[in-house]
């Protein structure tokens, strides 16, 4: 019995030493490194992925330029983003190339291993009376393990009536890069909703003035919002 409890006594040191020690003693560094996933690069609620052949095409449209013109914006603006990178440490070959593992159907791979995702920001602005509005805007990210740098965004974006109802938005979208970590989006405009309609709604005391058009008399409230989009 002697033995089993000196034994015993051994065994329970050893153990609480192994837990004292810590973890990084008994990791194999090569396995310790952080590998980069969808939810790294696109994981805000407030960026939508999109194909790059429709970034340009909408900027195009937006800024009234040819295809050729926004294409080559786009890549002049997407290689200065990657240029800013920190140099990377991975060599594969000729190449450096950052240790990620993430190849998308919206992003297109660049030479040096990093990743230029083509999306859209967008965010839902709620009014006082529980009417809301959409706005969003075009974007292009480039990622690497160091994670997400803008490269460009759309400063014409769009605003629309969120959700279900019969009322209206009326207004603008703006946007710009304040950073190569901020994109800025500008809410501009009124919401608008017949006045019987808001009445038997409840929500008439939140509108400010009131227009007549023909016979029916509309309520309106004034609205001015931002949104900060941050890369990383």
């Amino acid at each position: 019995m002697k033995k089993f409890f000196k034994f015993f006594s051994v065994f329970l040191a050893l153990v609480l030493l192994a837990t004292a020690l810590p973890v990084a003693a008994y990791e194999d560094e090569s396995l310790s490194e952080h590998i980069m996933t969808v939810d790294d690069f696109c994981g805000s609620e407030y960026f939508t992925p999109m194909t790059r052949e429709e970034y340009i095409a909408n900027k195009a449209t937006i800024e009234g330029i040819t295809y050729s013109e926004a294409e080559a914006i786009v890549d002049q603006k997407v290689d200065a983003a990657i240029a800013a990178l920190p140099a990377t440490t991975v060599d594969a070959g000729n190449a450096m190339v950052s240790p990620s593992s993430w190849i998308g159907d919206t992003t297109v791979t660049n030479k040096d291993g990093t990743f230029t995702i083509y999306g859209r920001v967008s965010s839902i602005y709620t009014h006082t009376s529980g009417l809301k509005a959409l706005y969003y805007t075009q974007a292009v990210a480039v990622a690497s393990h160091y994670g997400k740098t803008w490269a460009d965004c759309t400063s014409v974006g769009n605003a629309e009536p969120y959700g279900s109802g019969n009322f209206q938005f009326i207004g603008t979208c703006s946007a710009n890069l304040i950073s190569t970590t901020q994109i800025r989006l500008v809410l501009n405009g009124y919401f608008q909703i017949a006045k019987t309609i808001a009445e038997n709604s409840g929500i008439s005391n939140y509108f400010s003035y009131s227009t007549t058009v023909g016979t029916t008399t509309y309520l309106r409230a004034n609205i001015y919002t931002t949104h900060i989009e941050r890369s990383m």
